[in-house]
């Protein structure tokens, strides 16, 4: 794992964390391995933030599965606030790195609370994070899962698995909070971005 500080995919400005995985199958045998990051989304003082979906007409404040290429956006934003007058603070996180492999699976939910049952474990939730509504418990608490499925992994083979979390931001003052636009994505010549 390494972690460093890259420019923002809105902002251009040191602003954003980028989590880079590498594993490498030293052995001389194959081995089947897989990934799971999950992320506390604790922005301002709302520990049970909403989030942004590229594509959805609503915002998700309760829970939500994206599974297969397909369906794993680019990016999903985490809002402090679900209001788009004040949104407070806005931290993206970014799924797709180019060169990178991207997640076959992301989760929108609940904090792995050991309220919420013998499978929640908080940071020490195994492999399946248990998909609850972010509002179960009182106060919300949310949480960002991402997956890296299983799969065999020759000997000297390697993954190469990365996400990026930082500031974010929305344009909505001009709509009166009726409207929100927000871009990210490869901003180079022959790039491609999300609005």
């Amino acid at each position: 794992q390494t972690v460093g500080l890259v420019p923002g995919a809105q902002s251009a400005k040191i602003d954003t964390c980028l989590v880079h995985y590498r594993i490498q199958n030293r052995d001389r045998r194959a081995h089947s391995v897989g990934l799971r990051f999950l992320l506390d989304t604790f922005i301002g003082g709302n520990d049970g933030v909403p989030f942004l979906i590229p594509g959805s007409a609503q915002l998700c404040n309760t829970s939500r599965e994206l599974r297969g290429a397909g369906s794993i956006p680019d990016f999903i934003q985490a809002r402090e606030s679900e209001d788009l007058n004040h949104p407070g603070t806005i931290a993206l996180i970014q799924l797709r790195i180019p060169g990178m492999e991207p997640p076959s699976r992301v989760t929108l939910g609940a904090w792995p609370n050991p309220e919420l049952g013998d499978e929640c474990r908080q940071e020490k939730t195994l492999w399946n994070v248990p998909l609850l509504s972010m509002k179960t418990l009182t106060p919300a608490d949310s949480a960002v899962v991402i997956y890296w499925d299983e799969r065999p992994l020759q000997p000297g083979d390697s993954r190469e698995m990365a996400f990026a979390y930082g500031l974010g931001s929305v344009s909505a003052g001009e709509t009166g909070g009726q409207l929100g636009l927000s871009v990210a994505g490869s901003f180079t010549p022959g790039g491609e971005f999300t609005l």
